[in-house]
């Protein structure tokens, strides 16, 4: 199996560095775990900790927490809000510094470390590791994914949709769940009052049942004629400036064209990967319903955009009006 290996530096890697190695405040003296064996041996303030036996867990800093699952793994959080945790396997180690969360999969050999605002995820193939250093940085190795995610903001994905000659949105089960179909039509109604080409693109099984995403976006009052299904759609990514995903997954995995192991290769998809490029709006990054890792959201030319669904998309159309 074929180690993945991935990394993101921030700018403020040095600087948040030096500030998680340094010497202890105060602040960090109070608020202590330490677990070993499956016993926590230490514990005071708001740190949290536990340990299955043959791994130690590590927590300094207020709401900081280290959780070592598995056998021979060590998790370390050091800072505030810091978030470590190892899952089944051995010799793994998750190590987060000054606010960042570091993850091991289940697995042999593993390795995520986390430092500043930024996560680092490594799982499944022995000797994956996955390092994110400041700056929103976001780095992910697993079987299916190898590589890193490139977080964007409100502002800057305004700017790309503002100045764009046609822009696909592609809604998913997180609109529904965030009930932000309105605010997707008001998003469109910005972007086409600049001349912008706006259109839908819909997979028939996107949500949690057939036409899911018709019926809400027909609440919004979207017209039909701006609704493209999956075959029409996807004839129209190469020549689309920007695909916005809202909450959808698995429907638009490329692993399912790509990755004939994946359990969901055959399925039709809408290609988004085709678009010039593809902002993808998520809480976070995990799995969709099928429980796949989901590759795009590592291409080159996709872009994070984290939060809530609703809260992302009112961002954007108040800094698209503003422009």
């Amino acid at each position: 199996m074929t180690k993945r290996f991935a990394v993101v530096i921030g700018a403020a890697a040095v600087a948040g560095l030096v500030v998680a190695i340094g010497a202890q405040s105060a602040a960090a003296a109070t608020n202590i775990c330490v677990a070993k064996d499956g016993v926590v041996l230490q514990q005071s303030g708001t740190a949290s900790c536990s340990a299955d036996p043959g791994s130690t867990a590590i927590a300094q800093g207020a709401g900081s927490s280290a959780t070592a699952g598995g056998s021979g793994n060590v998790a370390k959080a050091i800072g505030a809000d810091s978030s470590a945790s190892t899952s089944f396997g051995t010799n793994q180690t998750a190590i987060a510094i000054q606010g960042g969360t570091a993850t091991t999969l289940e697995g042999d050999n593993l390795s995520a470390r986390a430092v500043g605002d930024s996560s680092a995820r490594a799982g499944e193939a022995p000797g994956n590791t996955a390092i994110a250093i400041g700056d929103g940085s976001s780095a992910v190795a697993t079987v299916g994914v190898n590589g890193s995610v490139r977080p964007t903001t409100a502002d800057d994905v305004a700017v790309m949709l503002a100045y764009a000659h046609k822009v696909a949105i592609v809604p998913g089960y997180g609109m529904a769940v965030a009930q932000a179909q309105h605010d997707v039509r008001a998003l469109a109604d910005q972007l086409e009052s600049r001349g912008v080409e706006v259109t839908y693109a819909i997979h028939p099984v996107a949500g949690r049942m057939p036409g899911h995403m018709n019926v809400l976006l027909a609440e919004a009052n979207v017209p039909y004629p701006a609704l493209k299904e999956m075959d029409d759609a996807n004839a129209e990514f190469p020549r689309t400036d920007v695909s916005l995903v809202i909450g959808a997954n698995d429907v638009v995995n490329p692993d399912a064209r790509n990755n004939e192991s994946s359990p969901i290769y055959g399925m039709p998809i809408l290609d988004v990967d085709a678009s010039k490029t593809t902002v993808v709006l998520k809480r976070s990054m995990n799995p969709g319903f099928a429980g796949v890792d989901n590759p795009l959201f590592v291409e080159p030319n996709t872009l994070m955009l984290f939060g809530d669904a609703k809260e992302s998309v009112a961002k954007l159309t108040a800094a698209v009006k503003a422009l």
